[in-house]
């Protein structure tokens, strides 16, 4: 098992690693844990509905430097921080 410290990242820059580094480890038995913190980000799945999910505006969340991305995961919205 590998165990890979990330830092802090981006989350649209961690999901591309995800996406770019399926195919190298999806056919083998290796393991790898990755370890990171998030820049402020509010993902909205597939289910999110931003009148009902959020809380605040998009324009109040930009404000405290939290974006808002669109993701194709399931679920609704969800905080990610540091």
């Amino acid at each position: 098992m590998d165990v890979i410290w990330q830092g802090r990242q981006e989350y649209s820059h961690v999901e591309n690693l995800q996406k770019n580094n399926l195919p190298r480890i999806k056919n083998t038995r290796q393991i790898e844990v990755w370890g990171l913190e998030f820049e402020p980000v509010v993902t909205l799945g597939k289910r999110s509905k931003v009148e009902q999910d959020l809380v605040a505006s998009l324009t109040v969340l930009s404000n405290h430097g939290i974006q808002v991305l669109q993701t194709d995961r399931g679920g609704q919205a969800t905080l990610h921080s540091p």
